[in-house]
């Protein structure tokens, strides 16, 4: 399976620790958790990114990292029907963050696939860095990514 992780250039050097994540939380992680975010399409990457971007982050630099994660590798997967209600909330709930606090904590896999908020019938990738078959991930050489200059208008 071929993932993707977009990040912009001047975090590069831990763009795979789940630093940024543990430092400030997202939606599916509490602050103190690490984890890295991913999707499982390109196009998908650059809009979740996208949407927490502000028009001063226009020309900012990124890095698009391609994932391959092979078949041996267990992900769970969490359907839009199994979510809190509230998982689409602009303001990431809690109730999110503790689902993905609980996976990180049990280890039961090293990724856990969950629907988009942008668009749930595509997937996100939310990486343990500190599961043992993370290591089984191959990540690619970073690729040079700008958005479309006629995004920001």
């Amino acid at each position: 399976m071929r993932a993707w992780r977009l990040i912009k250039k001047v975090f590069a050097p831990e763009a795979f620790a789940g630093e940024g994540p543990r430092i400030i939380g997202g939606r599916w992680n509490s602050r103190g958790t690490s984890v890295v975010y991913a999707a499982e399409h390109l196009s998908l990457a650059a809009l979740e990114m996208f949407v927490g971007l502000s028009r001063v982050e226009n020309g900012e630099a990124f890095y698009a990292y391609p994932l391959d994660i092979p078949s041996k590798v267990h992900i769970l997967t969490l359907f839009p029907s199994s979510l809190p209600l509230d998982w689409r909330a602009v303001k990431h709930p809690e109730s999110t963050k503790t689902v993905g606090d609980d996976w990180v904590r049990a280890g039961i896999s090293s990724i856990l696939r969950v629907p988009s908020v942008i668009i749930p019938a595509e997937y996100n990738l939310i990486l343990n860095p500190v599961h043992p078959d993370f290591r089984k991930i191959t990540i690619g050489q970073p690729e040079n990514f700008s958005f479309d200059p006629r995004m920001w208008k």
